[in-house]
């Protein structure tokens, strides 16, 4: 049988949470999907319970056990591997409501929109809450992109899967050995996309409040270069690609200045980055004069008070920020 959805598990030292993750994909059409586990240089039990479910479920479950390149990596490597119709990401710490995503194979199996949204459970584990991120404008079925993007802007991550052939067909890649590539993952495709496909259960069950995550103010500090990184690679990227459609265009171009103006935040709560803010907004002037312009819209006050005095004011305003 054909396979409808590949589901490409992340999967870094995930000992604790691979059980679930894994275990909340066994629905009752479990031969429709294909599930890449990419183990990336795990040091820890997760190659082991990877393999428990390849030889329990063969043909469903593959563990490829590969050198630590990032969470880029795994999606590159799965693209490269996938035989589903449909493509979806999954944290190895986080899992899939297992009732819902039978409902959404089944549905697959007719759809030939080029990508599906569904909305997303963030489940906060420090505090033991829940909240679903749900945007009730969108109606079940097919529609534009541009209808889509007009009430959804650019969608997280955890909210997509992408037609396969999609991703192979434009060359879809994100960067490796480097964190918040999230934010490639989805508008690389998101440039290429014509029609979505919206489905109004929530899927993927996302695990916040954990120790070290990237998106914690450790975690900033640690890989701030990163971001940045990210942000050059998704301007360079919009420079060079246009879908045709001026609101797709635009909303990419909006987030992409949204990333900007909260790194330049991140810059003001992390310390004296003075001369790496000053470095960036040169480079950004130099290298992308549209993303430049944009930017100047949707930046804060202090961000422009700091530009307009050739970043002198920056240490000051920096101190007046958290003075309160």
């Amino acid at each position: 049988m054909s396979k409808i959805l590949t589901i490409s598990i992340a999967a870094y030292n995930v000992e604790h949470y691979l059980e679930q993750c894994l275990g909340s994909l066994l629905i009752p059409s479990l031969d429709k999907l294909e599930v890449i586990i990419e183990n990336d240089g795990s040091k820890d039990a997760t190659a082991v319970i990877g393999k428990k479910y390849e030889e329990q479920y063969p043909g469903v479950f593959v563990l490829v056990n590969k050198e630590n390149g990032g969470y880029g990596s795994t999606i590159n490597n799965s693209i490269r591997l996938a035989t589903g119709k449909y493509f979806k990401q999954l944290d190895g710490d986080d899992w899939y409501h297992t009732e819902h995503l039978e409902e959404l194979v089944t549905q697959l199996e007719s759809i030939e929109a080029d990508c599906v949204y569904t909305p997303h459970l963030k489940v906060y584990e420090d505090s033991d809450s829940q909240s679903l991120e749900l945007l009730t404008e969108l109606n079940n079925g097919l529609m534009s992109v541009d209808d889509f993007v007009k009430i959804a802007g650019v969608p997280q991550m955890h909210t997509m899967a992408f037609r396969t052939q999609l991703l192979r067909e434009n060359n879809i890649t994100i960067l490796e050995h480097c964190f918040y590539t999230d934010q490639e993952y989805v508008l690389y495709p998101l440039m290429q996309i014509k029609t979505v496909y919206v489905f109004d259960k929530y899927i993927y069950c996302y695990r916040l409040g954990v120790a070290g995550q990237s998106v914690s103010l450790e975690g900033w500090r640690k890989h701030i270069g990163d971001h940045e990184r990210v942000i050059k690679q998704l301007m360079a990227r919009y420079d060079a690609w246009n879908n045709g459609s001026p609101i797709v265009n635009s909303a990419i171009l909006y987030h992409i200045c949204s990333l900007l103006r909260d790194h330049n935040s991140l810059y003001m709560v992390l310390g004296d980055k003075q001369v790496e803010m000053k470095q960036l907004d040169a480079y950004i002037r130099r290298k992308h004069p549209v993303v430049y312009m944009a930017k100047n819209k949707v930046e804060g006050k202090r961000i422009k008070l700091i530009r307009w005095s050739g970043f002198t004011l920056y240490m000051l305003l920096r101190k007046k920020t958290f003075a309160g």
